[in-house]
Order: structure tokens, then C-alpha cells, then sequence
């Protein structure tokens, strides 16, 4: 049997990867929900820390999963859960993906903010 994520509807994938203990299948899945809903794949990460360790190896490999998969059209969620992170190197990696697609889309709103006074 090959294994296939649901891309209509990750979560009930995410489910049922989790019920049968495959986490190939539990990784794409994670993908899958990522495209359709970034929060949701955040909320999944923090109610299954140990699953999602365990399936990503690290709850920061967890975390970089999710930010990697995060697309251009998604940065709203991502300044959402950059604002949900503490400080630290995730919140860093978050800040520079926001920056460079603000590079890339609005180079002179960069400009703005870097003229602005600290």
C-alpha cells in the first residue's frame, strides 16, 4: 500500500498518520496542512510536542519544517507566529524569512524602516 497525504484535508491525515505510527506519512501530512493553514499546523506542533519531535526530530527541526514550507502568500501567518515566538535563533530564522520576502516585494518599505530612528 503507498502512503499518501490528504491534501483536501491534512488534519484528518495528520490523524489518521498518527493513529497508524507512520511518520512518513505524518511529515507530509504536516506539509500538506502547512500549504492550507499555517495556524493550524502551529497549533498542531504545540499540541503534539512529542510527535512532532519525534517525526522531525527536534521541536526546532519541528519549527523549521513549518517556516520552510511557509509560502510568500502566508507571511500575515508568519508575522502572527513571529509575534507567538520568544526570542531566540527561531525567532531570528522567522524575522529573516519576513525580511527577505519585505526585500523582495517592497524594497522601498525597507528603505522606510531602515531610515527610521531606533
Amino acid at each position: 500500500m503507498r502512503d499518501f497525504a490528504d491534501t483536501a484535508d491534512p488534519l484528518a491525515s495528520l490523524e489518521f498518520a498518527q493513529k497508524c505510527g507512520n511518520e512518513e506519512l505524518l511529515g507530509t501530512s504536516f506539509r500538506a496542512l502547512v500549504g492550507t493553514d499555517a495556524m493550524a499546523a502551529w497549533d498542531w506542533l504545540d499540541q503534539n510536542p512529542s510527535l512532532a519531535t519525534k517525526t522531525f526530530g527536534s521541536r526546532a527541526g519541528a519549527m523549521e519544517s513549518l517556516i520552510q514550507a511557509m509560502t510568500p502568500s502566508q507571511m500575515k501567518d508568519l508575522e502572527r507566529i513571529a509575534a507567538l515566538t520568544p526570542p531566540g535563533e527561531l525567532k531570528r530564522q522567522i524575522e529573516t524569512k519576513l525580511f527577505t520576502h519585505l526585500v523582495t516585494t517592497d524594497p522601498r518599505q525597507v528603505q522606510v524602516e531602515n531610515d527610521e530612528p531606533r
